[in-house]
Order: structure tokens, then C-alpha cells, then sequence
């Protein structure tokens, strides 16, 4: 069939097309490839000329960029705010980042996964804002068999304005930008970000714990 030609093809054309008349086929030939290409290499269209419809999809068994537009997860965790009363003379920012960070190894403790945490950007906007930046979690991988799934993170400072209305605090929003190439990355990516909101704010059981622990023990 088409699939497997495509397998013999697949070094000397990039991407392979094919039109069809019933959407079942679509969810059925689109399953099939997801499973054995990854998430990005499969791309769908939706022809409408009047009363017909037809559907296109097209596959490529090259190596897709991971933060191409086709992995970008839509739906789910996408951002937060983290509020913090420093007093270290360090920035929230640097705070959340330090979260971010002690988040990835516990996260490698708990679930099994192998992530590497980054920070892939810092760029200073103002005194006052504090500037931002962009920490990045990636599944461990190899040149041949990259990481399945990456999460950009991204730290800024909330507006003064809103810091002053909340009890003193200072405000950090964390945006997430969520890219998996597979199901299996989907899984991973999915553990990932859904403990990451209150172990960030240490505002989760976990962290009630601890927290709690930690002021008994210094009134003693």
C-alpha cells in the first residue's frame, strides 16, 4: 500500500499526499501514521466545494523540527501566576526559575522520566519590570532518538499595579508553551504539567506538608 511505499521512498521524497472520500478513513490512516511517525510528520486539510467534502493528509518520515507549529499542544495547562514575598534580595523571577528547576528533579525521582532544565533566555526589559525569562524542560534524548516532548517556560514580572493589590507580594506570570512529537511524548508532557501549577506555588498537599513541618519546627 501507500505507507509502505512510502517507507521504501522515503529518502528521496519528502513529504507523501493522499486524498479521501470518508472521514473514517482520515481517523483511521491518521492513528496509523501518528503511531509510527510522531505527532509533527502528519499533517490534515479539509477540502469543501459545495456539498462535497473531501480530506487530505500528508506525512513525511524526515525528522520534523520540535517546535514546529504541527507539535504545539493546544488545550491543557497553559500558564499561571505565582505570588512571593521576597526577602533574600533575590528576584521572584530567579525564585520561579529555582522552582522550575527543583521541580525537574522531582519530578525525575517520581515519574521515571529524564529531563533536562535550561534556561534558554534572559532578556532585561526594564529596572521595574524585572525583565524575563524562558526556562525550558526537554525530554532526554540522542542525536538519532531526540526527546519525545519540550515545555518552553516562560517568567515574567506582573505590572507593579497589580503586585501592590495583593498583600505586598510579587507577582510572576508562567506561560507554557507545550511541543510533543508522539504519544508517547503526550503522556510525558502531560505528567509534566499537571503537578507543575502547585509544586510551583507550593500551594499542593506536598508543599502544605512541608511547609508546615518546616514552622513547627522552628517554634520549637
Amino acid at each position: 500500500d501507500m505507507i509502505a511505499d512510502s517507507v521504501l521512498l522515503s529518502n528521496s521524497i519528502t513529504w507523501f499526499t493522499s486524498m479521501l472520500a470518508r472521514k473514517t478513513s482520515l481517523v483511521e490512516l491518521e492513528k496509523e501514521l501518528r503511531g509510527m511517525l510522531g505527532r509533527g510528520a502528519v499533517r490534515t486539510a479539509t477540502f469543501v466545494q459545495g456539498k462535497t467534502t473531501r480530506w487530505g493528509i500528508a506525512w513525511t518520515h524526515r525528522r520534523v523540527a520540535a517546535r514546529s507549529p504541527a507539535t504545539r499542544v493546544v488545550g491543557g495547562l497553559q500558564g499561571f501566576k505565582v505570588g512571593l514575598k521576597r526577602s533574600d534580595g533575590s528576584s521572584a523571577i530567579e525564585e520561579v526559575a529555582s522552582r522550575v528547576r527543583s521541580y525537574c528533579q522531582y519530578i525525575e525521582s517520581t515519574k521515571g522520566l529524564h529531563l533536562d532544565c535550561t534556561i534558554k533566555n534572559v532578556a532585561v526589559d526594564s529596572p521595574e519590570r524585572g525583565g524575563t525569562e524562558i526556562c525550558s524542560i526537554t525530554e532526554r534524548g540522542s542525536v538519532q532518538h531526540p526527546g519525545a516532548f519540550c515545555i518552553d517556560i516562560h517568567l515574567q514580572n506582573v505590572d507593579a499595579v497589580e503586585k501592590e493589590e495583593e498583600d505586598g507580594k510579587e507577582f510572576v506570570h508562567v506561560g507554557l508553551d507545550c511541543f510533543v512529537s508522539s504519544f508517547a511524548g503526550t503522556l510525558a508532557s502531560d505528567k509534566v504539567r499537571s503537578g507543575m501549577e502547585g509544586e510551583i506555588q507550593r500551594s499542593n498537599r506536598r508543599w502544605r506538608r512541608i511547609l508546615t513541618k518546616g514552622r513547627d519546627e522552628t517554634k520549637c
